[in-house]
């Protein structure tokens, strides 16, 4: 009862906070998100709170160390607007937070006004942004009858192309799943689960080996970010889709609250208990193993 009044009052405080010190911001909706990516070459990388957290000095429980030199990368990239085929993405709870579920409102107006500082210097007003939540479109909304269509567009997005997907080694992305049935191709490259960023350099040499007609989907936490933008940079179209298997398992399977997937990682909670994979195609998948 003590966490529901603490929380609650910060909601109070973070709805205050805001009233009289509201962040504008330029974001596109989802739609027009996936619309822009759905065009070859044009490549999206996405902050959530996790990544303002690290970038406040604040760790990820237990996926991700905060350090200076991912701070500093984290700002270079969320300041880089100069790449027109880069979108950067925002969280749509900036623009306000009446579409979501109740607990996802506390959650969103609590950080937003505790991060308002560093919001109000990332946003300018002058720069379009994309949506965050493009990899998110499920579990946040109390309308989820868009999700269908959201899903649907994505999936799209890499229908009979050769993907290259850059994971943790729990994500197990489309395993048990059709996120991925209608590729071409696709081949996986394995990050550690944890503190990915202390093998980034390991992690660009091996992507750097990949066909630039390829497109690459990363799912690596924070570290998918600085990866991004140098892969945009470097002429590959790469696309940051975060927990989307998560988010997509839960929509198959029509719960309202985050609960654990069979035997891979599932966002927002713990890797405790998952075990070896045995499925043969996934395996067959995996062309690149890193830290081992």
């Amino acid at each position: 009862m003590k966490i529901k009044l603490k929380k609650f009052l910060k909601y109070l405080w973070g709805l205050g906070v805001l009233k009289f010190y509201p962040i504008k911001s330029n974001i596109l909706t989802i739609d027009e998100t996936i619309e822009f990516i759905s065009i070859e070459g044009n490549s999206m990388v996405r902050f959530g709170d996790g990544e303002f957290s690290l970038m406040e000095g604040r760790d990820l429980d237990e996926y991700q160390e905060s350090s200076d030199l991912l701070g500093i990368e984290l700002e270079k990239v969320i300041n880089d607007v100069n790449n027109p085929n880069l979108l950067i993405c925002l969280p749509e709870p900036i623009k306000g937070v009446s579409d979501y579920v109740y607990m996802s409102r506390w959650h969103w107006i609590a950080h937003i006004a505790q991060n308002r500082i560093r919001y109000k210097e990332v946003c300018n007003t002058d720069v379009v942004y994309g949506n965050a939540f493009v990899s998110r479109p499920y579990m946040i909304y109390k309308n989820k009858e868009l999700s269908s269509q959201w899903f649907e567009k994505i999936i799209s997005v890499w229908k009979d192309r050769d993907v290259i997907l850059v994971e943790g080694e729990f994500s197990r992305s489309g395993v048990g799943n059709d996120l991925f049935s209608n590729v071409k191709s696709l081949k996986r490259i394995l990050c550690p689960p944890h503190n990915a960023f202390s093998y980034y350099d390991e992690i660009v040499e091996a992507v750097k080996k990949i066909d630039k007609k390829s497109l690459i989907l990363l799912s690596i936490g924070p570290t998918s970010k600085p990866l991004a933008k140098f892969l945009s940079d470097q002429g590959y179209w790469t696309l940051d889709i975060g927990h989307l298997d998560s988010e997509y398992e839960w929509y198959r399977a029509k719960v309202t609250t985050k609960t654990p997937l069979k035997n891979k990682h599932s966002a927002e909670l713990l890797d405790n208990g998952i075990t070896e994979c045995n499925d043969e195609q996934y395996l067959k998948s995996i062309v690149t193993v890193i830290g081992n």
